[in-house]
């Protein structure tokens, strides 16, 4: 099993905010809400594709007050009333019958400046023959240590029951 690597990056800095890593079958929009409460750093808006449009990823950004900048699935119905953002996105979707108009209103083109860093950076770690291969190595070179404390302590259980029944049949 692989470990996935979630980042945050500031669109303008290119400064990793924050990261988490997380199992693979984890989607990078279970790990947003973990990911920004890393942080108290403010962060006013964060823009994010489609994939994040859950209620709990916009539950998580309006705890923190940021306003979410996610485009609606397609087709996307109205959620209850604290979801103005996303309503406001949706709204924009049924008028114009794509998120395009919503996109230039809201500035979501900043997005890609986000995704310029993150590019930068998986360019820089190596992608999945740099750091993802190490983190791998680690993580079975933990298991492996773990795995080895445990046949340690199963064997002093077992010598130490042995002589207990030793001491008990010595007393009999």
């Amino acid at each position: 099993m692989w470990r996935k690597l979630h980042l945050a990056a500031d669109s303008v800095t290119h400064e990793i905010i924050c990261a988490d890593l997380s199992l693979s079958g984890t989607t990078d929009a279970q790990a947003l809400p973990g990911l920004i409460n890393q942080t108290h750093r403010k962060i006013r808006e964060v823009s994010a594709d489609g994939a994040y449009d859950a209620c709990y990823c916009h539950d998580a950004l309006l705890r923190k007050k940021i306003r979410p900048l996610i485009p609606p699935r397609s087709g996307a119905k109205y959620w209850p009333d604290k979801y103005h953002e996303r309503n406001h996105a949706v709204a924009n979707q049924r008028l114009s019958r794509s998120n395009d108009m919503w996109k230039k209103k809201v500035g979501y083109h900043r997005r890609s400046v986000a995704e310029t860093a993150m590019f930068r950076i998986k360019t820089l770690l190596g992608g999945r023959s740099g750091l993802q291969q190490d983190l791998e190595l680690e993580w079975k070179k933990q298991e492996n240590n773990f795995r080895q404390f445990g046949q340690q302590v199963c064997h002093k259980i077992a010598h130490m029951e042995q002589l207990r029944i030793d001491l008990l049949n010595e007393l009999k």
